[in-house]
């Protein structure tokens, strides 16, 4: 049951610990989301695909058992017998390859030489079909079933060729199959089919037709709920890692963003600079003017920040009026000039045409996390580093606002811009610091 907006504490869920589940907090009258148990029943495409490759080997184990069974009572089963055998545990072994591929955890690219897979057993049992009844077999049920799965849980033109692929074989070996089977027909009267053609009877014609229906409008079917299931999957991600008022990333999304970036900073060896940036004085604006009002400053705010940052940092709202922005590949001194140009952004926006009279400032904590310095647990380095950033951040609060202060990752204190020991008239803030520099 979802729990009244009241009774929420939003600050502490959006503050929660990174890379750990929700807990329970000691305060009494905070509810927090419970830890999110695995489903019984896995939906996902690779779900999916587990499940085809399980109800194949288990078919095809116990199909396998029967014919071994019929054969050792035969007692000379010949080599028909023992080709249909064969063919069975090729089954067996093709299912289980893609068994053993779904259950590891391994990249895409690493699976798309084996997304084929469906259709080699496809074709398997398509020729099984014809050698235990023909249109009549009971192997058409894995027919149907590899083209529905193919159609829930591959890209729609692997899953359109892979249909087209298994029924056009299914009726190329309707019409050229012996009524006995390939192998105790002979090549012969394969040969003689594929010349003449077989003419089939009405029966044969209308069972043919009606199994090609059956293929092609489940697999149509499955197809249509595939896309269905993947737009809501797709939606359901953006609005678990997007800020729907500002479409900025919300705070999960971003952790998930930054552990794929602090790999590859750890590979390439590159800095990150991350900005926590807090608007100054925003609930005397929420008070003053109003929530709807606020909303819009935050939009304003997430449109100075994304024309103030490159194409290739992240940007986040990761609470009510601090966002954090994640610069890449950037030398170590780019955090401490992006915090000058977010300052330099705020304070020549035009404030007053959103309302008359008004002014918004930014206080802003910059942490740097230098090559080298990326090992370990993602989760752990992105905290570390969002912490030193809220040092600096509140360092920035310290001091006045409307200023950034950096705490160096490669030393264990916090270099303000500031220089405490110096007299009050001679203090100068971060951006005029950068200013001289960039003069000099």
């Amino acid at each position: 049951m979802s729990l009244p907006p009241a009774l929420v504490d939003r600050k502490a869920l959006e503050r929660a610990p990174l890379g750990r589940a929700w807990q329970q907090p000691s305060s009494p009258g905070v509810y927090v989301t419970p830890t999110p148990t695995t489903p019984a029943f896995d939906a996902s495409p690779r779900g999916l695909q587990r499940l085809y490759y399980r109800l194949v080997f288990g078919t095809g184990a116990g199909i396998l058992l029967v014919h071994l069974v019929l054969g050792i009572l035969n007692q000379r089963p010949g080599p028909a017998g023992w080709f249909l055998l064969a063919l069975d545990a090729f089954v067996l072994v093709v299912a289980y390859l893609g068994l053993e591929l779904e259950r590891e955890d391994v990249s895409p690219g690493r699976r798309d030489p084996w997304a084929m897979l469906p259709l080699v057993l496809g074709l398997l049992l398509v020729t099984l079909c014809f050698e235990t009844g023909g249109l009549s077999s009971p192997y058409f049920l894995l027919v149907l079933t590899t083209c529905v799965f193919g159609a829930l849980t591959l890209r729609a033109a692997v899953a359109l060729l892979l249909v087209a692929v298994v029924g056009a074989a299914y009726a190329f070996c309707a019409w050229v199959s012996p009524p006995e089977g390939f192998l105790r027909g002979g090549v012969s009267a394969v040969l003689a089919a594929i010349s003449a053609g077989r003419r089939l009877g009405v029966a044969e014609m209308t069972t043919l037709v009606v199994n090609c229906a059956f293929l092609f409008v489940g697999s149509y079917v499955a197809l249509r709920l595939s896309k269905g299931y993947r737009a809501n999957v797709k939606g359901l991600e953006e609005s678990a890692t997007r800020d729907p008022l500002t479409t900025l990333l919300n705070r999960r999304g971003f952790v998930q963003t930054m552990r794929g970036e602090l790999g590859r900073a750890e590979k390439y060896a590159w800095p990150i600079a991350l900005l926590m940036i807090d608007l100054d004085h925003f609930k005397k604006i929420n008070d003053q003017y109003g929530h709807p009002f606020g909303d819009t400053v935050l939009k304003t705010s997430a449109k100075l920040l994304r024309e103030a940052s490159g194409t290739i940092d992240h940007l986040a709202r990761v609470g009510g009026e601090e966002f954090s922005v994640a610069a890449m590949g950037a030398d170590p001194n780019h955090g401490a000039e992006l915090a000058q140009r977010i300052l330099r952004a705020f304070r020549g926006y035009d404030w007053g045409s959103l309302k008359t009279g008004l002014k918004v400032t930014c206080s802003i904590g910059v942490a740097v996390l230098h090559p080298g310095r990326s090992g370990g647990e993602a989760e752990v380095v992105l905290g570390r580093l969002m912490s030193e950033a809220d040092q600096g951040l509140y360092l920035a609060k310290q001091a006045g606002r409307n200023d950034f202060r950096v705490a160096d990752q490669a030393a264990p204190r916090v270099v303000g811009t500031r220089a405490p020991e110096a007299p009050k008239a001679e203090r100068r803030t971060g951006s005029r610091i950068l200013d001289e520099q960039q003069r000099s």
